[in-house]
């Protein structure tokens, strides 16, 4: 317990000038886009998404809503989507996937489907869409995806600059200075 204050964690991050090339546009409308494995029971959260989307039986959902599902992508296909999905599985909701870096980095609206955690909280936190494994947690994020969608809600400027490259080298930086 005594080096609980010289230790610190630094996370994955994202590169700004990977994404410098790349337009958010959004132009593929009320989409959203799960680039990632499906292993390790992630495929229970899809599963949940869609049972959500057939218990609301909302029209605007049914009729606008596009789910796109990739194991592999790229950054620009993710540029294109509205919304992103990142899963965590029901025994690792500890885990920060790589690709939530990408998510960030591109400043894109996340839903984030998991059993709490680190993420959780943080996404929470940023006024991102998160929601437990449960079907009437599911139909809230869906009628809030929904809300956000048709009433132009701008979460464009989200603050994940902890996250990038150059603070955590700063910090990675620091801790060095303080040995």
């Amino acid at each position: 317990k005594n080096l609980g204050k010289k230790l610190i964690t630094i996370t994955n991050g994202y590169d700004e000038d990977d994404f410098l090339e790349i337009k958010n546009n959004k132009s593929d409308g009320f989409s959203i886009i799960y680039a990632g494995s499906l292993f390790n029971h992630r495929i229970d959260a899809i599963n949940l998404l869609f049972d959500g989307i057939l218990k609301l039986n909302d029209d605007f959902i049914n009729e606008n809503l596009k789910v796109y599902i990739y194991s592999n992508y790229d950054s620009s296909r993710l540029s294109k989507k509205e919304y992103c999905l990142s899963i965590n599985s029901k025994f690792a909701p500890y885990a920060f996937g790589t690709k939530i870096f990408d998510y960030m980095g591109l400043n894109k609206k996340i839903i984030h489907i998991s059993e709490g955690g680190q993420l959780f909280d943080l996404l929470k936190a940023k006024k991102q869409f998160v929601c437990r494994y449960d079907l009437n947690n599911i139909v809230n994020v869906l009628l809030s995806l929904k809300e956000d969608y048709v009433n132009k809600n701008n979460l464009d400027n989200i603050d994940y600059s902890e996250y990038s490259i150059v603070n955590l080298i700063n910090k990675l930086e620091k801790s060095l200075e303080d040995i």
